[in-house]
């Protein structure tokens, strides 16, 4: 029996009706109408066609959602639907929305700062040090990683992103018990203090189709996509094509022109994807991680005198000359200049022409 609504978009999505009627039916009310229905009953839901309501039938008589969220707990995964409050906002406003996600360990408080690293499966000894290279960098922002647990790039992405104690999230293209590929195993068992997540009901096997489903969700979770090897046909290059849909930006690591894995990626970037060199390359363009990196660098910072202090501060969106220091200040000319040979010396300021200061 069908209790309540998340138990319908549960059911719902056990019996495979897509997305876009789940979501349908949640906006005009259609949905209440499973709750408690019978067997007998669903012949007149005129809002499934004829197969979806063999489907319904014959699946009805065996759903017993106490059965499944005993089974999900036993295997340590919740779900959220569309109609929880806690669903994550990024998912909810794309096309195709998944109607119910499972997902095993904690969502983050924000889901803003997550950056999307995908690639070919075949990657080469270049592609991991891109990987390696981007996500250490990365690891001085507040950013977290987003991949799809698969070999080459993505193993590497989450690998990269644990090894830099960065969050990371895997997206399945199967359900959340079925560990693919078994070559993963390892990262699978390093991920249990991450986020897996997952469209996908138990049983599910992660067939071909399944992998384009995951990739709209891996690019619509991030603010950007960052492709580091793929080829010119590349489930990659499906990935970026999702978060161009999606508004979201598309980033490319340049590659040998003559290199297979590297013809996807030129291409991007002849196309209008950045290219991306280093971490700064993207965290430039995002503004609350550049507040986050000004807040880290003046901690780091450490100014004993109140004056160094005040100064410093005067000078961070303004050049300033020393009479303008003496104006903003109550200290003197000779203070102040001591101050300023203070600062240049440990590299915080410079000095311009006609006796002017800048950060």
């Amino acid at each position: 029996m069908i209790r309540n609504l998340r138990e319908a978009i549960l059911f719902l999505n056990i019996c495979r009706i897509t997305n876009l009627k789940i979501i349908n039916l949640v906006s005009d009310g259609n949905i209440y109408k499973l709750i408690n229905i019978k067997k007998h009953m669903i012949k007149a839901l005129l809002f499934f066609n004829d197969r979806e309501r063999k489907i319904l039938e014959d699946m009805l008589e065996s759903f017993n959602a106490d059965y499944i969220n005993d089974r999900l707990y036993s295997l340590s995964i919740n779900y959220l639907t569309i109609v929880d409050k806690n669903y994550p906002q990024n998912l909810l406003n794309i096309y195709d929305a998944p109607a119910i996600i499972y997902y095993k360990g904690k969502f983050p408080k924000r889901l803003d700062n997550i950056l999307a690293i995908v690639g070919n499966r075949k990657s080469s000894e270049y592609g991991k040090w891109a990987v390696d290279k981007i996500v250490k960098e990365l690891s001085d922002y507040d950013v977290q990683i987003v991949s799809g647990m698969a070999l080459g790039i993505d193993r590497f992405a989450h690998l990269a992103a644990i090894d830099n104690k960065i969050p990371t999230i895997g997206v399945l293209a199967s359900s959340l018990e079925i560990r693919y590929p078994k070559s993963n195993n390892d990262l699978y068992d390093l991920m249990n203090d991450e986020l897996l997540i997952s469209e996908f009901p138990l049983d599910t096997n992660p067939i071909k189709r399944n992998f384009v489903f995951r990739n709209r969700i891996i690019s619509a979770l991030a603010f950007g996509t960052l492709v580091v090897e793929a080829q010119e046909k590349s489930g990659s290059l499906i990935t970026a094509k999702y978060a161009i849909e999606q508004d979201r930006m598309v980033y490319a690591i340049p590659g040998n022109i003559n290199a297979l894995n590297s013809q996807g990626t030129n291409q991007l970037i002849k196309n209008g994807a950045k290219l991306i060199q280093n971490a700064e390359d993207i965290v430039n363009e995002i503004p609350y991680i550049n507040e986050i990196r000004k807040i880290k660098e003046m901690k780091q910072i450490k100014l004993d005198k109140k004056i160094d202090q005040e100064i410093y501060a005067l000078l961070e969106y303004k050049i300033l000359s020393v009479n303008d220091i003496s104006n903003l200040t109550p200290y003197n000319i000779s203070e102040i200049y001591q101050s300023l040979f203070n600062l240049e010396n440990k590299k915080l300021i410079n000095k311009l022409d006609a006796n002017y200061y800048s950060r």
